[in-house]
């Protein structure tokens, strides 16, 4: 069975199909926790995609979509080349940044700090570029950004401010000068600390 999550446990039940039909659906299986075996780790597979560029870390974090290790390394990743150059210079690398953030924010929805990562990726994909910011209301990232606020708002200020953020970039409504510096150093403590880690 394909794109199961790690870490989350399953029973399955099974039944047949033949020309006379349908038959019986079997007794629930004992509980199975798949686990993620890569031949590489996803961290080590970060660092090589690291150093190829952007569009390789977005294919790695395709990839390894239901490992969260990847999500967040991967979101880390793609804001620090995002505040180092003031936006992404491909809108098809924002495009695909909005895929990928919008998959993570629904695919764990209880984990404050990727939901402030993918609020911030979403942010800078949208920035200065309003085709993608309306994808990006069209792929439901306006209403994870809320959902996400509810979630996490009152006790997680950076998770509040980076949603603010976004929101505001999606609405075209934020001076990139104002927080250029604090997205600089934020980047680059996140970087050093992958790296670190």
């Amino acid at each position: 069975v394909v794109h199961l999550v790690a870490g989350v446990a399953l029973q399955f039940r099974v039944r047949a199909a033949n020309h006379g039909g349908w038959g019986e659906w079997s007794e629930s299986s004992e509980y199975y926790k798949p686990y993620t075996n890569p031949i590489m780790p996803i961290r080590a597979n970060m660092q090589t995609a690291i150093a190829i560029g952007a569009r390789e870390v977005l294919s790695t974090m395709k990839k390894y979509f239901t490992a969260i290790e990847a999500q967040t390394l991967g979101g880390k990743v793609l804001i620090t080349v995002a505040t180092k150059d003031g936006g992404f210079k491909r809108g098809s690398v924002a495009k695909d940044c909005i895929a990928v953030a919008v998959s993570a924010m629904e695919r764990f929805p209880l984990d404050a700090a990727l939901q402030s990562y993918a609020a911030l990726l979403l942010g800078w994909a949208c920035y200065a570029r309003p085709m993608v910011a309306a994808e990006a209301k069209n792929k439901g990232a306006k209403d994870l950004c809320k959902k996400a606020m509810e979630n996490f708002g009152e006790r997680d200020s950076r998770l509040a401010g980076n949603i603010q953020w976004c929101l505001g970039q999606m609405e075209g409504k934020v001076d990139l000068r104002k927080t250029r510096d604090i997205m600089i150093k934020r980047a680059g403590r996140s970087y050093q600390e992958m790296l670190d880690g």
